[in-house]
């Protein structure tokens, strides 16, 4: 048998295992500055800035769930009170993909939905190649 080959996949192996441990200590280097950056754009009333050649911005998406308690047909009811028949199960995903839709449009949250459906907005940093 040629050991050659199991003799680089040992050594790749290796090198995987380093290079996961090193992205893992940058991810946790880079969340925490996240928190730090995201507080100082919010005081500052920064909504972008470029530096060198990356620029950071504000990223804010909101999800949607059924407040503790609400069964999903209540849910599914207050949906329909609220003239949003085309849900007729309460699919998180989608539903908080109209919530977005409806932030981006500035629609307001029907009251219907208020303490049956929660919303919760998470802001993030995020960085993209200076265009």
């Amino acid at each position: 048998m040629n050991t050659d080959r199991l003799k680089r996949f040992v050594s790749l192996s290796k090198q995987k295992k380093e290079m996961k441990a090193a992205l893992d200590e940058l991810s946790a280097d880079m969340a925490m500055l996240e928190g730090h950056i995201l507080e100082d754009f919010i005081q500052d009333g920064i909504k972008n800035m470029t530096i060198d050649g990356r620029t950071l911005y504000i990223h804010k998406i909101s999800y949607a769930k059924r407040c503790e308690g609400v069964s999903g047909a209540d849910a599914v009811k207050a949906m329909e009170e609220a003239g949003l028949e085309e849900f007729t199960t309460l699919n998180t995903m989608s539903f908080s993909a109209e919530i977005r839709r409806w932030e981006e449009e500035g629609v307001a949250i029907p009251k219907e939905l208020n303490n049956i459906i929660e919303f919760n907005p998470t802001f993030s940093i995020r960085s993209r190649k200076k265009s």
